[in-house]
């Protein structure tokens, strides 16, 4: 029985009828192997038809994907026998999507991925420091939401809400990095939970407020530690673990507007932000090689703690709106696209660069 609609094709084949049943849906293409016992219903997560997100069918059966947009494609060879076998598509000549094939029991997909399958994280383990709240809170959400586990970290207050509201597999851990043993007693920590990080966001920080002559050398020294020498430690930490285990690896180092300027009255945090971007290009020469990528994301004018004395004062909110072409301060939410981009395969040709994301601040 065989229903054909352009652009796709849904392959059934079941154990227990010598049936193959075959319907085509726009925009998509679903296979699925069905054994005897389909009328159990435990269930198992699969790739959802619309959102490519988690959903459930019975576990009974083996295979069930979509892949949106495919070309029309012609079945060679189908086999309704006990599970799928040899069953291939051959797609028009594409250079990221070509073929697939389902092989024997338990079935097997074979496919290129298409361009959103890139940023998929799926069994990739996360570690973002100063996720509490704000920026850092909106990154983990993203990653998880593209399959991560992520390990959500808190510096002076733990990361508990973080981690509870993102639900699944998401852990709440806490450490001072401005203390220096902090960093490889975090990492340490994430490593037994998790066994491994692949994918690093360096995002902790902190600021304070001061003329230059009046900044203290304690001040200076917090500053620096918590915005700079932490993030070459965990950076260092999770590389040396990548490197030992011949894995993949990606670390993104929040830098700041203040990488590129000098800023008022803030000269420790921007002589840390201005070396967050530095050492960032200096990892990722050194790494490269071994297929870690780092990168930067420097966020402009965002509404989060760390700008609440600037938004309080309305002279110089007025002044900052007035030249953020956006028109208005950035929402955590804002970074968490530039971030899931360069924590996921889609970024694995980027390395060493500073993404901006600031409303056009730079470019005006």
């Amino acid at each position: 029985f065989c229903l054909s609609f352009p652009q796709g094709i849904c392959v059934f084949s079941c154990i227990a009828f010598p049936l193959s049943f075959c319907l085509s849906f726009p925009q998509g293409i679903c296979v699925f192997s069905y054994s005897a016992a389909l009328l159990f219903f435990p269930a198992q997560p699969v790739i959802s038809t619309e959102a490519k997100r988690p959903t459930f069918l019975p576990q009974h059966i083996p295979c069930a994907i979509l892949i949106t947009e495919l070309p029309e494609v012609s079945i060679h060879e189908a086999n309704p026998g006990a599970h799928v076998s040899h069953l291939r598509h051959e797609f028009p000549p594409q250079p990221h999507r070509q073929s697939f094939a389902l092989t024997s029991s338990p079935a097997k997909l074979v496919l290129m991925p298409t361009s959103l399958d890139l940023f998929r994280l799926d069994n990739k383990v996360a570690l973002i420091t100063g996720a509490a709240s704000g920026l850092g809170a909106a990154i983990a959400t993203a990653l998880a939401e593209a399959g991560a586990s992520v390990a959500v970290h808190g510096n002076r207050r733990e990361a508990s809400e973080t981690a509870t509201a993102i639900g699944g597999n998401a852990f709440a851990f806490q450490a001072d990095l401005s203390h220096t043993a902090s960093p490889e007693a975090l990492f340490n920590r994430v490593k037994e939970h998790f066994g491994h990080v692949d994918i690093l966001i360096n995002n902790a920080g902190t600021i304070h407020r001061d003329a230059a002559v009046d900044t203290t050398l304690s001040s200076w020294v917090q500053v620096l530690q918590v915005n700079l020498t932490s993030v070459f430690q965990l950076s260092q930490l999770v590389a040396r673990d990548l490197i030992s285990r011949e894995a993949p690896g990606k670390i993104v180092n929040i830098a700041s507007l203040l990488s590129f300027q000098g800023g008022i009255r803030v000269p420790a945090y921007a002589a840390s932000k201005g070396g967050v971007a530095q050492l960032t290009k200096a990892l990722a020469n050194e790494w490269a090689p071994n297929n870690i990528q780092v990168n930067a994301i420097a966020p402009g004018y965002f509404a989060t703690s760390n700008t609440e004395a600037l938004q309080a004062d309305e002279t110089r909110s007025r002044q900052i709106l007035e030249r953020i072409p956006a028109g208005r301060w950035g929402q955590p939410e804002d970074i968490a696209g530039a971030a899931l981009f360069l924590a996921s395969p889609a970024s694995n040709y980027v390395t060493g660069t500073v993404i901006t994301v600031d409303g056009g601040w730079m470019g005006r």
